[in-house]
């Protein structure tokens, strides 16, 4: 099927269920973390942006560890 933009607010869902959370706001990105078990790099996303680009996707799925099957099926879920 292959990964397509999708709006940030869904994006933000599947982040959550990954286990981050909005830490703070650096100009006009957003970043998002594990409180517990931090991220070797934090996940950003441009907050004037409707949609996340797919760049942000890969990148986001390299720093949690999924594949894209992975990413694919947790979408699906939400």
């Amino acid at each position: 099927m292959g990964i397509k933009t999708i709006p940030k607010k869904k994006f933000i869902k599947f982040l959550h269920s990954q286990g981050l959370v909005y830490i703070r706001s650096k100009g006009d990105h957003d970043i998002y973390d594990r409180k517990d078990n931090p991220l070797l790099r934090p996940i950003t996303i441009v907050s004037t942006l409707k949609d996340v680009p797919l760049t942000h996707i890969h990148t986001s799925l390299k720093n949690l560890g999924l594949s894209k099957d992975d990413y694919e099926e947790i979408i699906k879920k939400i």
